[in-house]
């Protein structure tokens, strides 16, 4: 078998891997190399329109099953009022992981948010909540959560 530190470079991490498994199979060997990953899964969910009060509520949820996520959520802020508003969003899963504010200019100002995160959910909702300090819609929501193997979250 060749020497995976001579392998060309395109051969390494999971391309490689897949190389090797069909090589293998060719072959007539059916060995799994121990360093071949599991197939991302993707989980998403949109509302292309809430309305967000005064009061701190729930805005939308995603339900996924256990296991570690990268979670990435988007929207747009219309406010339609006379006044201007601070709109407050947080995204959480297990506990409050990441949170923006903007302030959106009255009589049709438009203003996006953007909130990533890294979850180990053992089986629950992913939740975007939201305040503002007058009415306002939420248009174009998004949230995106990637099941991946392993993650990290460390203070940098």
């Amino acid at each position: 078998m060749p020497n995976p530190k001579s392998a060309p470079r395109w051969l390494t991490g999971a391309a490689g891997a897949v190389a090797l498994t069909a090589t293998a199979l060719l072959v007539g060997s059916a060995q799994v190399p121990a360093t071949a990953a599991a197939t991302p899964e993707v989980f998403a969910g949109f509302d292309d329109s809430s309305h967000i009060s005064t009061v701190g509520q729930i805005v939308q949820k995603l339900h996924v099953p256990a296991g570690s996520y990268a979670v990435t959520a988007k929207a747009f802020v219309v406010n339609n009022t006379t006044t201007t508003a601070n709109v407050d969003c947080q995204l959480k899963g297990d506990a409050l992981r990441d949170r923006t504010s903007v302030r959106v200019t009255a009589n049709g100002g438009i203003d996006s948010i953007a909130m990533n995160a890294v979850f180990a959910l053992t089986g629950q909702d992913l939740v975007i909540t939201c305040q503002s300090t007058s009415d306002v819609e939420l248009n174009w929501l998004k949230i995106v959560a990637t099941r991946v193997n392993g993650l990290s979250d460390v203070a940098i």
